[in-house]
């Protein structure tokens, strides 16, 4: 039932703002990889998903660049209230993300990254307002912002609360450099 739920929500999106939106939009598998068409041609430009939450509002969930019918890499995903949940400017190389991430937990509460991270395609192409299925390893988990770090591969993040650092993460192949989180007075939490 759940996923005849879901093939009708995706149904019953709305896909705009295309360079090619001629439509409709058709997805096919070419050498492995998803590519969306609008009408014959391979899509181009923004396509923005639409969808009607269990409020009975639409809210756009997500927001991707398309070149040649594939992800160029840069994109907005939103969670089902409408709110930003992650912004995302780069590309996908040899199965990692390269590129700046910022992933949002609420008003004061973020996180801005840059490097390489284990972040499926997929998961972009498939999201539709919930964040099953994939954890990027930033967001705070709780009160006592446990982090995962399976996400970054290389590079770093920075987590905020308001205008305060409150966690810095660093790492060079998947090994931790850095790995230190703060109190909210500015002092190292043991």
């Amino acid at each position: 039932m759940k996923k005849l739920i879901f093939i009708l929500i995706m149904l019953m999106a709305i896909l705009t703002g295309c360079d090619n939106n001629d439509g409709p939009f058709t997805e096919r598998m070419e050498n492995g990889k998803r590519v969306l068409y609008s009408g014959d041609k391979p899509a181009k430009g923004g396509v923005s998903l639409t969808i009607t939450n269990k409020a009975g509002l639409e809210v756009t969930v997500s927001e991707i660049e398309y070149d040649q019918g594939r992800p160029t890499g840069n994109f907005t995903l939103y969670k089902a209230d409408g709110t930003v949940m992650l912004e995302a400017k780069g590309k996908w190389e040899n199965g990692l993300y390269n590129g700046d991430i910022k992933e949002t937990y609420n008003e004061l509460e973020y996180v801005e990254a840059k490097g390489k991270f284990e972040l499926p395609e997929n998961f972009v192409l498939n999201y539709t307002g919930q964040r099953r299925g994939y954890n990027s390893g930033f967001l705070f988990e709780n009160e006592n912002y446990n982090v995962a770090q399976d996400t970054l591969v290389d590079g770093k993040a920075t987590g905020y609360k308001g205008k305060n650092i409150i966690l810095e993460i660093e790492k060079k192949d998947y090994k931790t450099i850095k790995n230190i989180i703060y109190n909210e007075d500015g002092t190292v939490r043991n």
